[in-house]
């Protein structure tokens, strides 16, 4: 049973790149405590841990578990996992990926985008403009196949100043 939705989302990749994987493989004594793996990718022989954020603790602790327990041990940051279905052009294809908020592309640094109303996938707008509120559809088959659309505009664009993401628009 999964613990959160990164990790839903996580198999759900699993399955569609045909890798064998087990979750939660098995518990490892390293000395103060036990510790169980998310997941242990078979082809690969490697222990992956998925982890929300990056801070320089989580790195010291899944460093020091690396050297002296699970030398086969990966940390994948939610950060940088959407990254990659985004920059590999997943996010649309994998099925039923459970993406908490709107802006589930909030994990893309410096790029603007808006989700389409026609075929639901997000798009690159560019730079914010005037004109940014008017492109609600990714292209235009898209927007000729969903006319009936036109009611429901999607305005939403995303942008990343610092850490933070600002609803523009």
């Amino acid at each position: 049973m999964c613990h959160s939705s990164f990790e839903a989302n996580f198999i759900r990749y699993l399955i569609y790149i045909n890798k064998n994987y087990v979750f939660h493989p098995k518990t490892f004594d390293i000395g103060f405590k036990s510790y169980t793996p998310d997941f242990y990718i078979i082809d690969e022989d490697e222990y992956i841990e998925l982890k929300g954020f990056k801070t320089e603790e989580i790195e010291k602790k899944y460093q020091y578990i690396q050297n002296n327990f699970i030398k086969n041990l990966k940390v994948i940051y939610q950060n940088d996992f959407y990254k990659l279905l985004v920059n590999s052009k997943l996010i649309n294809v994998i099925s039923n990926l459970e993406l908490k908020y709107e802006d589930s592309i909030k994990y893309l640094e410096k790029q603007y985008y808006k989700r389409c109303i026609g075929c639901n996938e997000y798009f690159l707008i560019g730079k914010v403009t005037k004109n940014s509120k008017k492109k609600t559809y990714c292209n235009s088959l898209c927007a000729n196949k969903h006319k009936w659309h036109m009611k429901n505009l999607n305005d939403n664009v995303y942008i990343k100043e610092g850490e933070n993401w600002i609803l523009k628009m």
